[in-house]
């Protein structure tokens, strides 16, 4: 008996594996390339898979609503509904990986080829249609997700309820997936969810400005402009940068599907998303997304906190596809920016940028001791949320012409934050959760920050540090203050502080004059980036360390012993120290350390 004959299949371009003619092909061509069979077989007048899209799958309940196709811009509104009533697997079954990762190649590929807003809409939803999480049944995940592939309709379910989980039960789940920032951000959080209301609404929209002038804004490149290239490896190292338990934006799809779907677990279908991932990296990076897409793949998904003192903190996370291509243009040019922003900007692209600036305002604080010098801290309000996009633009234009046309289409029109199907525009500043944001926040203030004569002159993003005599000092700051309002943005008197090296009060009443309710620093409460300047503050911030890890302590009292060490071992012993140990003088307090260290053992003692 013959053995049967194999062929590649002429569908996967450098795939070695070989299959069985023509069972074997068929069934493989029908599952992976699901589009090419669907044209096949519309060909020869049969219906193909294309015909059941509309149609429920067992697994959906028929009271669930279907969305409908025919608007295109109505579904696109429809996207903050999906986000928050869809839930969305976190991981992806390995069994259905080879094919989710196929038809994700599909879904990309079709989107570069048309650039059609109902394509972009099918890959914007992929993750609601795909790896949506089925209802319960007797069919194995795995074979539920194969079943999500071949039927890619979208179903609002009724039922919106979520399953609740305890603190305990959250925190181990985010230890188990490897998200230890995560997990300890839960253990000694003091915020919680704001209330879903019409007054949450209205601190969001004080916290998205309208911008405060007529805005400029630098027209799209006529003469094509060379912008950055990206590379496979380059896709792949940056999509293995995302933090594990990264979230997910308006889409839904989370860094660690990427990560998932482009790992050997997805057989030979891995290395052709990344072959299309980085196709739609360049695709984005040359400007080229239809206009329409715009509002909602440079938008966000927003949730708000409540703060302590009655204030709220929103929280935007964009578009995974996004936020991969931002990472591969920061670190394009990282270190040619770091270069340009240094000495003055330390903010961006500096290894260790933190330590730099308090070691250099230590050194002039003890070197000035007992002089008439001042150091003045700035601080800015709400700093990235206001800065206005025009300024923005012009400088990338200036500096860093080959991100212009990926940044012009991000910024030069609003974008669209959702919250629990509220639309607010984003107008001004850079969109929180941006990768790129902390670098065009510094280009947008280098040439406000860099013109100032102090000798003591560092920033870290929007955190500034003056130092110099009282006259140089008061004059640096009679120009930044109109100069940062210029480009949308405030100094926050309130927030700013002052220290004078003599100890004097005689050069308070003309600072004041400038920034009324100044507040003003001793010795043992000067401190920058969260590190005390001299050694009169070490002893209160170790202590202060010990403290905290002693509060750590009992909520990890109530954790499993396994999460409760890797949690101490790897964010509450020598990591959580690590920084004020680099960054200030702890040599010179031998009794505070050693009850920081009896501390940490006690931590150990199961009593």
């Amino acid at each position: 008996m013959s053995s049967p004959s194999k062929v590649t299949c002429p569908y996967c371009p450098g795939s070695p594996k070989l299959y069985v003619v023509p069972r074997g092909l068929n069934v493989h061509i029908t599952k992976v390339h699901r589009d090419v069979a669907s044209q096949d077989r519309n060909t020869l007048g049969v219906p193909g898979p294309s015909a059941s899209a509309q149609m429920p799958t067992n697994n959906s309940s028929s009271s669930s609503r279907v969305a409908s196709t025919s608007a295109p811009q109505v579904c696109l509104d429809t996207l903050g509904e999906l986000k928050g009533k869809v839930n969305v697997l976190k991981h992806i079954p390995k069994g259905a990986r080879c094919l989710v990762a196929g038809k994700l190649c599909e879904v990309i590929d079709r989107c570069i080829r048309s650039n059609a807003v109902e394509d972009w809409f099918t890959l914007l939803t992929f993750s609601f249609s795909v790896l949506r999480v089925p209802e319960k049944g007797t069919k194995s995940l795995t074979s539920k997700v194969k079943e999500n592939v071949d039927c890619t309709a979208l179903f609002f379910p009724e039922n919106t309820s979520r399953k609740s989980r305890s603190l305990v039960q959250n925190i181990e789940s985010k230890v188990h997936d490897g998200d230890l920032r995560g997990a300890v951000r839960l253990l000694l959080s003091d915020s919680s969810l704001a209330p879903t209301n019409e007054e949450t609404v209205t601190s969001l929209r004080e916290k998205h400005p309208a911008p405060s002038r007529p805005l400029v804004v630098p027209p799209a490149p006529e003469v094509p402009v060379d912008p950055i290239t990206v590379t496979v490896p380059e896709v792949k190292e940056a999509i293995a940068g995302f933090y594990n338990g990264s979230a997910a934006g308006l889409d839904g799809l989370r860094p660690q599907h990427l990560k998932e779907l482009t790992s050997c677990t997805s057989g030979s279908n891995g290395p052709r998303l990344l072959e299309s991932l980085t196709k739609l990296c360049n695709f984005l990076l040359r400007g080229s997304l239809n206009s329409i897409i715009c509002p909602y793949m440079y938008g966000a998904s927003l949730c708000a906190l409540a703060k302590k003192d009655g204030g709220i903190r929103p929280i935007a996370v964009g578009c995974t596809i996004r936020r991969l291509a931002a990472k591969l243009c920061c670190r394009a040019v990282r270190d040619r920016m770091a270069t340009y922003f240094r000495p003055v900007q330390i903010g961006f692209g500096t290894a260790r940028g933190c330590e730099a600036a308090i070691h250099a305002t230590r050194a002039y604080a003890l070197a000035n001791e007992g002089s008439d010098a001042v150091i003045l801290k700035v601080d800015i309000k709400n700093a990235f949320n206001s800065v206005e996009r025009d300024v923005i633009l012009n400088e990338v234009a200036n500096q860093v012409p080959s991100l212009f046309p990926f940044l012009h289409q991000c910024y030069s029109t609003p974008s669209n934050l959702l919250f629990n199907g509220t639309t607010i525009s984003s107008q001004v500043g850079a969109q929180q959760g941006d990768p790129l944001g902390p670098l065009i926040f510094c280009l947008a203030i280098q040439k406000v920050v860099s013109s100032l004569d102090s000798p003591l002159n560092v920033w870290y993003l929007d955190d500034g540090t003056i130092g110099g005599s009282p006259e140089t000092v008061l004059n640096d700051l009679h120009k930044l203050v109109p100069a940062l309002r210029e480009i949308g943005l405030e100094v926050n008197p309130a927030k700013c502080e002052l220290f004078c090296c003599d100890s004097s009060v005689g050069v308070r009443t003309d600072f004041e004059e400038v920034l009324p309710g100044l507040r003003y620093l001793q010795k043992s409460s000067l401190c920058l980036l969260g590190a005390p300047i001299f050694p009169e503050g070490v002893g209160a911030a170790l202590e202060d360390k010990r403290l905290a890890l002693v509060r750590a302590k009992e909520h990890l009292g109530n954790l499993s012993a396994h999460v409760a060490l890797i949690l101490l071992r790897n964010c509450f012993a020598a990591p959580r120290i690590m920084y004020i140990l680099r960054t200030a003088p702890t040599w010179l307090f031998q009794s505070e350390v050693a009850a920081l260290d009896e501390t940490i053992k006690g931590c150990l003692n199961p009593s």
